[in-house]
């Protein structure tokens, strides 16, 4: 029974350890945040984003999510409202502070007494664990991990390291990441390169560079500077491999690029772009059925992308679920009215309802707006042919 006892004893300890270090780490972030930003801060405990399955408190401006789920814990994240540069870097380097002062002050109690028993052997582990969290969060990772609305996160310390290198880049960095959250691609695509050109080896600048390319299905130059990147740079991590995967389907590699969705989705690497991308990558190939429920799951991890409900409409559309295909895409077109993809469905929608005239509309804004949409020169032609053979 001895075993047991000290089994259970070790578990609560960890259990209780984690969760201080846990909150203490996040309240760090929480705390700087209620002073830099005028909006409330939300604080995870146990996970990483996820209000679904989390009891909710909330103090004055901070807002608290607990995970119900002990034995499922991940950690925590802190969430706020980004302000300046410095501000953020100060927020962010407020977590690792307070964790290492957990670290300095359960190590003065315990070297300043050197308890014994149950209660030295807790105060040791908790010494250790409060140290191996600074450690973790201090030093930059490569490494990346989901958060629950499906994006890709950093630990502490790589986005330290990201906002020291971004001090020194030119003042157009700024301008060109202002761009790409505006999502005019080709206007920040030409400022990336001028400063990539300029012998930058800052990774984020690259992981940019080719991902405005893939958005604007420029694929030859996303490889070129994949590649570029991997020889001057190297360490890929979760965001290259979403884009190497895209290129490989942009340039017409199929097979390849599936067999390479399905080794990232085996290994973790189950996030919503991958399995929207993955989708789509069976809609060129005319595979809506083993598209729809990978963008099921996409839909799942996160409600607000427009990317896969456009996708998941379009599926819906040829394979004769019109109805819920509208209702996808009206979400779509909620999100961000001008998705090309989704005006496009806006007129495939009309064509198999018979408004041939509006389905030309709305086929040619898409085109307008890119002309490399999915399947719209077919349609197009489709419906062209109706009005001029069938319905003259």
């Amino acid at each position: 029974m001895d075993w047991i006892l000290l089994v259970a004893s070790t578990l609560l300890a960890i259990f209780l350890i984690r969760g201080v270090t846990t909150f203490v780490h996040e309240m760090g972030h929480a705390v700087a945040a209620y002073f830099y930003t005028p909006a409330n801060v939300a604080v995870f405990l146990g996970s990483y984003g996820n209000e679904d399955n989390s009891l909710k408190v909330r103090l004055g401006r901070f807002i608290f999510y607990i995970y119900t789920n002990p034995l499922k814990w991940k950690g925590g994240l802190c969430s706020f409202v980004s302000t300046s540069k410095e501000n953020n870097y100060k927020i962010i380097l407020a977590g690792p502070i307070a964790s290492l002062l957990l670290f300095v002050t359960v190590g003065i109690v315990y070297f300043s007494n050197t308890p014994e028993g149950l209660t030295g052997a807790f105060l040791l582990m908790f010494v250790v664990w409060s140290g191996l969290v600074f450690v973790y969060n201090i030093i930059p990772s490569n490494n990346t991990f989901g958060i629950k609305n499906g994006d890709m996160s950093y630990n502490d310390g790589a986005y330290l390291q990201q906002y020291r290198e971004q001090k020194k880049m030119p003042i157009e960095l700024d301008e060109a990441m202002e761009l790409f959250d505006k999502m005019k691609y080709k206007e920040s695509y030409e400022i990336m390169i001028g400063i990539i050109q300029a012998g930058t080896k800052n990774k984020q600048v690259y992981q940019y560079a080719v991902t405005a390319c893939i958005m604007l299905k420029n694929y030859g130059d996303a490889d070129r500077l994949l590649q570029e990147q991997i020889q001057k740079i190297g360490n890929i991590n979760s965001v290259d491999r979403i884009n190497i995967a895209a290129v490989k389907a942009g340039l017409g590699n199929y097979d390849e690029a599936i067999a390479y969705y399905k080794h990232l989705l085996l290994t973790g690497e189950k996030n919503k772009f991958n399995l929207n991308n993955f989708a789509y990558t069976y809609l060129i190939l005319d595979s809506p059925d083993k598209a729809k429920p990978l963008l099921d799951e996409a839909i799942a991890i996160d409600k607000n992308f427009q990317y896969a409900y456009s996708n998941r409409a379009y599926a819906k559309m040829i394979t004769n679920e019109l109805e819920d295909g509208k209702k996808d895409n009206d979400i779509a077109l909620s999100i961000d009215p001008n998705n090309a993809d989704a005006i496009r469905n806006e007129g495939v929608y009309m064509y198999y309802t018979g408004n041939y005239k509006e389905a030309l509309v709305h086929l040619n804004k898409a085109k307008e707006i890119d002309a490399q949409t999915l399947h719209v020169d077919n349609y197009i032609e489709r419906t062209n042919n109706w009005l001029t053979n069938y319905l003259a």
